[in-house]
């Protein structure tokens, strides 16, 4: 027992530090649980056919191919090129972060960053 959680935290500290992609801690974390022998494998891989999981993995991809057309960008430079407080950025991002957020994931708001002349918690956006 408590392996497993050290297992966990360990996982969790490797992801929030950044210093490796979340992805590898993930599957080392899975890796030392299956050698160490925590679970069988077969219950360690369960999770990853469950929906959830799946759709939030196919939101992540759709929302770096949205990243990456440079839409968001080029939308977010009109809406916010001429911005210069912390009040008219939230009049202006209010309609179009929650039809985004009703719609896809909202990874793909941090690339919105470079356009904001205050800082994200003014804005209402705790994004990282």
């Amino acid at each position: 027992m408590i392996l497993a959680a050290l297992i966990v935290v360990g996982t969790l500290v490797a992801m929030a530090s950044g210093r490796i992609p979340p992805v590898l801690a993930l599957a080392t974390g899975l890796a030392i649980a299956g050698l160490t022998g925590i679970a069988e494998p077969g219950a360690l891989f369960a999770g990853m056919s469950n929906g959830g999981v799946i759709t939030v993995a196919a939101m992540l991809v759709v929302a770096k191919g949205v990243i990456h057309t440079g839409v968001v960008s080029r939308v977010t430079w009109r809406l916010l090129s001429t911005v210069t407080s912390a009040g008219q950025t939230l009049r202006r991002l209010i309609v179009p972060v929650g039809v985004t957020s009703a719609l896809m994931n909202t990874t793909c708001l941090r690339s919105w960053a470079p356009f904001l002349f205050i800082t994200r918690m003014q804005a209402g956006m705790p994004v990282p």
